[in-house]
């Protein structure tokens, strides 16, 4: 009842204010308050014809539009530049009301905002263009490019290459100067900076099937990756990197005997960038072009950080009967910062010595510093020793989660510190980038509250939301009421720890390269490189992939032994039985620790500690990395050598390429390996028009260590034909054979892998409109040394292509992979077992007219098993969509279906499915019918699913703003029916939007806005009253009063939220001006008086445009 009666009145004020305007004589008197002193008479003195030329162009400076542009010359300039200061003040739940208001990042009162741009000519025909952007909490990014008849250079932040050969050459974001000059035959090139990324590699095992693989990484720069199977390279038509999400699609199954690599560029977070780079290079081709030749130097001081993330603490505490009920803090001694995070299960307890056990003894909030003795104890000293994250190395982290049917999100920040976040389902509205200004939040969602620290986390409590995976840096959406869709978003807002460049040591490099090319004949092409390094090797590490660590006897035994000790905890990845099932990976630290070894008993100083028993029979596998011995001098000098030649002619072609390098050679890419000895080759022959024979070989090995001459060896080598004839586009056979092997006595490493593969493409009408392509292929992996299973892969696949015209494009396949492991003697029963995945792919475009258009992605992949226990795995990703331009009466039309279905560590699955469709009509001159209809399917494992059917209907007043009213009424209704594993419930919301504007005069402007939201048959009422007046007050004044009332309520709470805000902007001349807000904020919970506040913003804002 309160809010109709402030609408009542917010609505009579409004008509008073809009309608009680003042005169238009006054206004025009108060535009002109010198308007006698511009005229100039013809008998004025020149004394006086100065003073009243000065006063003219003063009025004119009043009267004239401010231009867009300042031009400098011939260099134009525009943009602007804004600095904030805000306070406030505010009494009763500060952090709620800090939180309500945009205080969330520490307290910042100070905001500056910039945005530059310039563009034009300088002498000697050099062009100049550049931007400038600085924002709030975010890095500075400035970009200045000079170009002109022989070169260009470039200053500020943006992507270069290394001038140098294939040995040392890479991609790289830098802030600096960027300096190329080219005369045709001479080209000289320079780099001075500062890094903005860093060199990263992954390396996994496929899991029979295309893909999404998480790279777990954050940041990517694209198109810096260099992806690798088999130590072969994969062009990058063969995958797809979601560069947000972190993840590689390939375009083919990479089975289970397929090592990945890849390399690439990460950004570094803000303030967190490595040491300078500078680079010089030259390099000479003749004008005749028959060779080149060029030389470069690089040197560069590679993550350097100031200060260490991780800082050591203990404190010591006096125990007894007498105070065990105490809370004690270790916000103590040396660790002062309640923003210094404790480093989560790396505490060590001790009572006299003796370790106390976390969940038996104590509890401990790794967030707030908080520890408590739950178990009864004699007096005595308790010392606790831990590590904390340095404050400096913290961030605070707002993240918009929007893309639609995704149960799974990975945060923009590494890493994340969970406990620390808030989560909230929201409403959009508007357009453009999500931000706070145009979502309305509406619950705070509840966190997998089950401990995390000390105890396996397989399963949630019901009624948990989200899951956030520290590891994976991902939230996990649990309840599908909240998984995003087009009208609804997610809002986390989490602090996260910089650790993935803070962990890196300092290090320094320097890389000399000089590189040889000539073309001999037409036909026979020549290359030699050499290269140096001089190199810090603390941050070189050593991939082990798929060591076999045990099979269960004895379920209560929790530690076992790996082969040599992590270079860190986190890099662990533990599997049981297989790597190929979501259901078998384990993580750190939820599943499983790594703890110094005091008993000896493993070959290293460290053991696997697992936090809970584990099923006899069961398989432990493990990946992980390992530091290099390098004894006491840890930078290293090395060289690197490479020679190709090729031939190309009509009937044959030829390449050869070797490298010959030591293992301590670390240029920036992804010849930063362990390898020493690397030949590779092919050969073509084209016998005749119709048939090309082919091979290929590549051998190449891996070091160990830098103190030993174990290594491995790999080869592999290839052969085929090709026939082609008419309406056949394609047959080609080819057979590959992979070899493995170690110099070891003892051997560890000795295996097999042959490939037969077979490829048709066939062109039934011979009018590349309709093609049919079909592939066979079947792979045999055998292990020698009873420490890897044996695996036997069969696939195929049955494809076609429909192009009739630039119109339509159709593309599709039916895939089966078929794989058997095999497990050798030892292994447990599970680690022998069959999956089969089948894959179903359409890709569509179809543009029959300038208005319509229609596409679709669809890849649908389902892995079965033949172990009982296991359930079948399903990663679908659907999405259809159509639209229209405006014709005739209508407007526009949008329809769009998706579906995702994605394992989920947590749940086993989670699918979702969602379809909406709108089109707008114009009924009449001046309005506008938008119906629209969306429905939402979703399924969080067996645990919960969710259904929705939204109908809304819209009506349009003036939408072109022809007139001086315009206004929107809509209207939706939503059924939901939510579904647990013990209970279903119905419930209904409607929603009613009313919005209003009405332009009074030049000088005022309306707006009101009143949204109801009602919902049965458990009330959950909302009403949100908005009104706002802007006033032209003068020339140079503009002006705003605003006011919102937001009415929360259901059967246990009521809440009121209301918001005053006047603001008024004042323009100085043509390129300031200043805007001064204060806005009102009050906040009553009603009964959970705990939650109230009541507080003031005033920020002042000066603005200049250029």
């Amino acid at each position: 009842m309160r809010i109709r009666t402030t609408a009542l009145f917010a609505a009579s004020l409004a008509v008073l204010m809009c309608v009680a305007q003042p005169p238009q004589a006054a206004f025009a008197q108060s535009e002109t308050p010198a308007q006698e002193e511009t005229v100039v008479t013809e008998t004025a003195g020149a004394a006086e014809e100065a003073a009243q030329t000065q006063a003219a162009e003063e009025a004119s400076e009043q009267t004239e539009a401010p231009p867009d542009l300042i031009e400098l010359g011939d260099i134009k300039l525009s943009g602007y530049r804004k600095v904030k200061w805000r306070d406030y003040s505010s009494s009763g739940d500060f952090e709620m009301f800090r939180s309500a208001n945009g205080f969330s990042y520490r307290d910042a009162r100070f905001e500056q905002t910039s945005f530059i741009m310039l563009k034009g000519d300088l002498p000697r025909n050099l062009k100049i263009d550049g931007t400038f952007s600085e924002m709030p909490y975010q890095d500075r990014t400035l970009l200045l490019n000079v170009t002109g008849n022989n070169g260009r250079a470039r200053l500020g932040d943006f992507s270069t290459s290394f001038p140098g050969g294939s040995l040392v050459s890479f991609h790289k974001n830098i802030r600096g100067i960027d300096y190329v000059y080219d005369t045709g035959s001479l080209r000289v090139s320079a780099i001075m900076s500062k890094e903005k990324s860093k060199t990263e590699t992954i390396t996994f095992k496929g899991q029979n099937k295309r893909g999404p693989y998480t790279l777990n990484a954050f940041q990517i720069v694209e198109g810096t990756e260099q992806v690798k199977i088999d130590g072969a390279p994969v062009s990058t038509g063969q995958y797809y990197i979601d560069y947000f999400r972190g993840d590689i699609t390939f375009g083919f199954v990479v089975n289970a005997a397929q090592t990945v690599e890849i390399t690439y560029e990460s950004t570094l977070l803000l303030s967190m960038k490595t040491g300078n780079m500078n680079a010089f290079g030259v390099e000479y081709t003749p004008l005749s072009k028959k060779f080149t030749v060029g030389g470069s130097f690089m040197s560069e001081g590679a993550n350097a950080v100031s200060q260490s993330v991780l800082i050591y603490n203990s404190i010591d505490f006096e125990v007894g009967p007498f105070n065990i009920d105490e809370t004690r803090s270790l916000f103590a001694g040396s660790m002062k910062s309640p923003y210094a995070f404790i480093e989560k299960d790396t505490e060590l307890v001790l009572r006299n010595g003796t370790p106390l056990l976390r969940n038996t003894d104590y509890l401990i909030d790794y967030v707030s510093g908080e520890l408590d003795f739950i178990a009864p104890m004699a007096s005595s000293t308790v010392s606790v020793r831990y590590h904390y994250f340095n404050p400096k190395h913290i961030g605070r982290q707002r993240d918009y989660l929007s893309e639609p049917a995704m149960s799974r999100f990975t945060l923009s920040k590494s890493a994340v510190y969970s406990g620390t976040e808030t989560v909230w389902w929201c409403e959009t509205y508007g357009e453009g980038p999500h931000t706070d200004e145009n979502i309305t939040c509406l619950e705070m969602m509840t966190p997998c509250s089950d401990v995390k620290y000390g105890a396996a986390q397989t399963t949630c409590e019901e009624g948990s939301d989200y899951f956030i995976d520290e590891v994976a840096n991902q939230i996990i959406i649990l309840n599908p009421s909240y998984i995003p869709d087009h009208n609804h978003v997610i809002r986390a807002q989490y602090d996260f720890v910089q650790k993935t460049a803070a962990e890196e040591k300092a290090s320094d490099k320097k890389i000399v390269d000089v590189y040889f090319m000539t073309k001999l004949f037409d036909k026979l092409s020549v290359e030699a490189e050499v290269s140096t390094t001089d190199a810090d090797m603390s941050n070189r590490r050593i991939k082990v992939l798929e060591e076999y660590v045990a099979t269960v006897i004895v379920p209560t035994q929790r530690e076992y032994c790996l082969q040599r000790d992590p270079a860190t905890a986190a890099e662990v990845e533990i599997f049981f039985d297989d790597l190929v099932t979501s259901r078998g990976r384990k993580s750190y630290p939820g599943d499983f620790t790594i703890e110094t070894d005091a008993g000896n008993a493993c070959p290293g100083d460290k053991i696997l500690v697992f936090k809970y028993d584990i099923p006899a029979g069961t398989t432990i596998i493990a990946n992980y990395s390992v530091a290099p011995d390098l004894g006491t001098d840890t930078t290293k000098s090395a060289s690197a050598v490479r020679t190709k030649i090729g031939y190309s002619g009509k009937k044959a072609s030829l390449n050869i390429e070797t490298i010959s390098k030591d293992m301590a050679f670390s240029p920036l890419n992804d010849y930063s390996n362990n390898e020493e000895k690397r030949l590779s080759g092919d050969v073509k022959l084209n016998l005749m028009d119709n048939l090309t024979l082919f091979g290929d070989y590549l051998t190449y090995d891996n070091m160990h260590n830098f103190n030993t001459t174990d290594k491995d060896d790999y080869d592999r080598i290839g052969a085929g034909a090709t026939f082609r004839k008419g309406r056949i586009k394609e047959i080609t056979l080819k057979k590959t054979r992979f070899d493995a092997s170690d110099n070891l006595n003892v051997s560890k490493l000795d295996n097999t892998r042959t490939v037969d593969e077979l490829f048709f493409k066939w062109d039934p009408r011979g009018k590349n409109v309709f093609t049919v392509n079909a592939e066979l292929s079947n792979s045999e992996f055998e292990d020698n040394t009873g420490a890897l299973t044996d695996k036997d892969t069969d696939r195929r696949l049955v494809g076609f292509g429909y192009t009739p015209s630039g119109k339509l494009n159709v593309r599709g396949y039916l895939e089966l992979t078929d794989t058997d492991v095999i497990a050798p003697a030892g292994f447990g029963a599970d680690a022998s077992f069959g999956t089969k995945t089948f894959a179903k792919n359409l890709d569509a475009s179809w543009t029959p007219d300038d208005i319509w258009s229609f596409n679709s992605r669809i890849l649908l992949q389902k892995k079965t098993h033949s172990r009982a226990d296991y359930d079948d795995e399903n990663w679908d990703s659907i999405m259809l969509g159509a639209a229209a331009r405006p014709f005739g009466r209508i407007t526009f039309v949008n329809i769009s279906a998706y579906r995702r279905d994605l394992p989920n560590n947590i749940t086993g699955s989670a699918r979702t499915d969602t379809a909406n469709a709108s089109f707008g009509y114009k009924a009449a001159p001046m309005w506008v019918v938008e119906p629209s209809i969306d429905k939402v399917k979703a399924a969080v494992g067996e645990t919960s699913s969710n259904k929705s059917d939204g109908y809304g209907l819209s009506f349009l007043y003036d939408p072109d703003n022809r007139s001086k009213w315009d206004g929107r009424f809509s209207w939706k209704t939503t059924d939901k029916t939510n579904s647990t594993q013990t209970a279903s419930t119905d419930s209904e919301e409607n929603q009613y939007i009313l919005k209003l504007g009405y332009v009074a005069s030049e000088r005022i402007e309306c707006a009101m806005s009143y949204d109801v939201r009602r919902t049965s048959p458990t009330p959950s009422d909302t009403d949100i009253l908005g009104f706002e007046v802007r006033h032209k007050t003068s020339k140079r004044m503009n002006s705003k009063i605003g006011f919102a009332r937001t009415e929360r309520s259901s059967a246990t709470t009521e809440t009121t939220r209301d918001e005053y805000i006047a603001e008024a902007v004042y323009t100085i001349n043509r390129t300031f001006s200043v805007t001064m807000n204060i806005k009102k904020d009050k906040y009553s919970a009603g009964a959970a008086a705990a939650n109230d506040y009541s507080g003031t913003v005033g920020s002042l804002e000066v603005t200049a445009n250029f």
